[in-house]
């Protein structure tokens, strides 16, 4: 951590005024947020619609950095709405939409270096704010918000060694982890490069934070990580490359991220095949001849939301009855239960340039957009679409323009994006916040323009499904009509089957809808004993207006079986077994023998069905066992059982939860001899493990103390459960290296963590034993050394015992500093006069560092004088010699 920062105690950044606008819930959308009659869509559009809600002025160049472009982001929490342009954090009431205070980006970030490309986003399952910025000292600065109120952050530095400019950093966050991801250079593109950080650390506000890296790797570009709408361990990632490898691609690259540190992290990554995407032409605007910068194909926005991961990339394309190629841009949609591709299409229109997609998933799930456009008749300007639950894919409602751009972008060198932003309302699940960029005629050469925005439409569904009836019997279905982002209003069903021969209804048929509400009716179906047996596909279409829906039934007239499972849902221990019973009986008569096998087995389980086929004669009942063997990786997989007779065929589906639990500690810790260290060990439920874990510790050579608490902690899905560890040290424990095992158990899993205990200390040496003639002075050294890395400043201090008529010791320096793998010395001085007594006396040079003292003791011999006096021819003078006993 290199800071906390309160943004309510840095000075307010002047803005210019503001225009605010905020509809009732339901009410129309305000004139400039009317429907544009010259950006219609190209693809298959839908009947479902976007209505905009609140929305005003954020910034623009005048009152940020004079730069260009903007890259803008929001998020918005319970209570704040957050945008980060460069160069400038800009926080607003959410209720009003009223500034509540402006930072620039390098006040935001102190006292690292941050000047652009920034990102935020509020991830709802910490209750915590995150943003990254590029930082100029060769690295990238993030920071996390104390609470879910933008008001305090933790601030850090994220040091890349391998690069001169860490380049976009993009961040995305699932349950336990924070994935920052950036593209490095050195003069040159390196490759793109990523690190795994411990989000609960973060959210403790760890002065350190463990982090796994990984990269550069050259020949990836643009690596995005995902926003984990709902609960997963799993952080993913997406790619389609950039401009620094040049190509048109038809491959996605589907990373998906697992572990936290300071344990092991593992990446799988799929290649998947795509549409071509191709490097987008440049967007058309009114007023000039320059073209629109839209960058390249990178990845723009990324989002998981219950096994699916929607990307966004801009695109070139020709829309259907247009001449030329075109600003598009491309939505893909990847199921990561099976690494396929569900949706893969480009959104355009005749004559217009689409481009710098950004977009949410809001909590029922729809797809919300917000995108920039331009054309010959259009300044570049911002505009929203969507993809309701139950709409077509590779269908977006009509656009509707947030906001009218007032003049061409004339940026010289021609600059435009890099990004737009979205973020869900945390309080409003419905709602979706976005920003875009536009060009007006005050504030400079860009402005942003923030808006709230929702789905209306309905949804129609049937349950159940499918439906067996004897011939000449009747059989019905419940229709369900429930309101999207507040619809309300008539709608008319109707039903029809195909082939024909039967008779349907549906009663009532004409329902009225209730705004965030639902409404039902009922389905018939009516055989005659002539009817034929066979499928028979039904349809139940819903109009209100111009809205259509349908949803769709499968019938089957004549003999049948049905099939379950019970459980249909089964929780296991990692590495246990389990089973489930699938019932299969006889309908309408049906006698025959039913093969059964498990569809597409997903990898890791391990299952065995017996037996495997049965016999069922007309109106019984039969079972067979499924057992399951859960693999030693937590995980949620669908088993899909079938069973088949002739032309005849059902399946069932069962779902396997395999839960564990997951320890992570510090990967090592350092301290002196005499003092003792706490540090958080983080314990977290894995696919829904809830249970209580009791956590041991053991240290190898003994020696340090360690302790925990609590010895045991809860630990439950929505809840990370964290305890203290503590290491005490004597000042007499010898420096040297420990092993320290934190395990916990719960419910038979065991689990743990190591720690290197690194004890540093220093030691003092110098001569045992001196002799000093009475009134003499000596001098020696005494030396002081680092061991295991010791470094630290050690006050001296000399004594002398017993004490004596004229005796004295000290050292010189007083205070000497101790690097590791070095010593130094000091000079201690003894001193005696005529009276001091013979005999032997004891010196301790002692080095003290905090708690932690090291002695050495020195036997010091005052000894008497002997004077012999010599008589020679050629010299008369007095030898001093030492004689007499060394006891007193």
């Amino acid at each position: 951590m290199i800071a906390k920062m309160d943004v309510r105690a840095l000075p307010l950044v002047a803005e210019k005024p503001r225009s605010v606008t905020v509809p009732g819930i339901g009410a129309p959308a305000p004139s400039s947020a009317s429907t544009s009659s010259t950006a219609p869509l190209a693809v298959g559009s839908s009947s479902s619609s976007v209505a905009v809600l609140t929305q005003f002025e954020g910034s623009n160049q005048q009152n940020s950095c004079g730069c260009w472009p903007p890259d803008p982001q929001v998020a918005a929490g319970p209570n704040y709405v957050v945008e980060m342009v460069n160069d400038l954090v800009s926080i607003y009431n959410k209720s009003d939409g009223t500034l509540f205070r402006t930072i620039p980006l390098y006040s935001f970030f102190s006292p690292g270096a941050a000047f652009s490309d920034p990102k935020v986003l509020y991830d709802s399952s910490s209750g915590r704010w995150y943003s990254s910025a590029i930082d100029a000292n060769h690295g990238v600065d993030f920071a996390v918000s104390a609470s879910n109120d933008p008001l305090v952050w933790s601030v850090y530095f994220l040091p890349d060694r391998t690069a001169s400019l860490a380049d976009q950093p993009i961040i995305g966050v699932s349950d336990d982890k924070l994935v920052i991801s950036v593209n490095d250079y050195a003069s040159v593109f390196i490759g793109a490069h990523y690190w795994v950080l411990n989000k609960s650390e973060m959210v403790f506000g760890w002065p350190a934070i463990d982090y796994a890296s990984f990269g550069p790797f050259g020949s990836v570009a643009s690596i995005h990580p995902v926003q984990s709408m709902t609960p997963t361990t799993t952080e993913y990632m997406v790619s389609t490359f950039a401009e620094d490898i040049p190509h048109s691609t038809t491959a996605e690259l589907l990373f998906a991220v697992s572990g936290i540190p300071p344990g092991p992290v593992t990446v799988a990554n799929t290649t998947l095949v795509v549409s071509q995407i191709t490097h987008p032409v440049g967007g058309v605007q009114r007023g000039s001849s320059q073209l629109v910068n839209t960058d390249d194909e990178r990845v723009q926005d990324a989002v998981w939301y219950k096994g699916k991961v929607w990307s966004s990339s801009n695109d070139a394309c020709t829309p259907s009855g247009d001449t030329q190629a075109r600003s598009c841009f491309r939505l893909t949609q990847i199921d990561t239960g099976s690494s396929t591709v569900v949706q893969d299409f480009d959104v355009g229109a005749v004559g217009q340039s689409y481009y710098y997609p950004a977009f949410s998933v809001d909590g029922p799930g729809n797809l919300d957009v917000v995108f920039g456009y331009s054309s010959a008749s259009d300044y570049p300007s911002i505009a929203v679409t969507g993809q309701a639950v139950q709409d077509p894919l590779g269908s977006l409602t009509p656009v509707v323009v947030v906001k009218h751009g007032l003049a061409p972008d004339q940026t010289s060198p021609i600059r435009y994006g890099d990004y737009f932003g979205t973020g869900i309302d945390p309080s409003n699940l419905g709602t979706v916040w976005v920003v875009g960029q536009y060009v007006s005629t005050t504030g400079g050469l860009w402005s942003t323009y923030i808006a709230s925005m929702k789905m209306v439409s309905f949804s129609v569904s049937a349950s159940p499904s499918y439906t067996n009836v004897a011939a000449g019997s009747s059989a019905s279905a419940a229709i369900t009509l429930r309101s999207i982002g507040g619809f309300s209003g008539n709608a008319m069903l109707t039903a029809s089957t195909s082939p024909g021969g039967l008779t349907v209804s549906v009663s009532p048929s004409s329902v009225t809808i209730p705004p965030g509400g639902s409404v039902g009716s009922t389905f018939t179906v009516q055989t005659s004993t002539s009817t034929p047996s066979g499928i028979y596909n039904a349809t139940v279409t819903a109009t209100s207006g111009f809205l259509s829906f349908t949803t769709f039934l499968l019938l089957r007239v004549g003999p049948d079986f049905a099939m379950s499972s019970s459980p249909s849902s089964l929780v296991l221990r990692v590495g246990t077994t389990g089973s489930y019973t699938v019932t299969l009986t006889s309908q309408n008569g049906f006698a025959g023998t039913l093969s059964l096998s498990v569809l597409g087995a997903p990898a890791g389980p391990t299952f065995y069905m017996n037996p495997s086929s049965v016999s069922l004669s007309a109106g019984s009942t039969a079972t067979s066992l499924l057992t399951v063997r859960a693999p030693s990786q937590s995980a949620m997989y669908l088993i899909t059982v079938s069973a088949t007779s002739g032309v005849v065929s059902h399946a069932t589906v069962m779902t396997l939860n395999s839960f564990d639990f997951g320890i992570s500690a510090a990967r090592s810790l350092s301290l002196q001899a005499g003092t003792a260290k706490s540090s958080m060990v983080t314990l977290s439920s894995l696919n829904g493990f809830t249970g209580n874990l009791t956590l041991t510790l053991s240290v190898s050579p003994s020696g340090p103390g360690v302790s925990v608490s609590p010895p045991t902690v809860s630990v439950v899905p929505t809840r990370l459960g964290n305890v203290t560890l503590t290491v005490s040290t004597s000042a007499q424990l010898a420096a040297g290296n420990y092993s320290l095992i934190v395990s916990a158990n719960g419910g038979g899993l065991p689990h743990w963590a190591t720690v290197a205990l690194r004890v540093v200390g220093y030691t003092v040496t110098g001569g045992q034993a001196l002799a000093v003639p009475a009134g003499s002075i000596l001098t020696s050294s005494i030396t002081f050394s680092s061991v295991n890395g010791f470094t630290g400043n050690l006050s001296l201090t000399a004594t002398v015992s017993p004490q004596a008529a004229g005796l004295t010791v000290s050292l010189s320096p007083a205070t000497v500093s101790v690097n590791p793998g070095t010593s130094v010395t000091s000079t201690i001085t003894e001193s005696t006069t005529l009276a001091t007594p013979k005999g032997l006396y004891v010196i301790t040079a002692a080095g003290s560092s905090g708690p932690t003292i090291q002695t050495l003791q020195v036997t010091l011999a005052v000894t008497p004088i002997a004077i012999t006096v010599n008589s020679v021819n050629d010299f008369t003078g007095v030898r001093v010699t030492t004689a007499g006993s060394l006891s007193r």
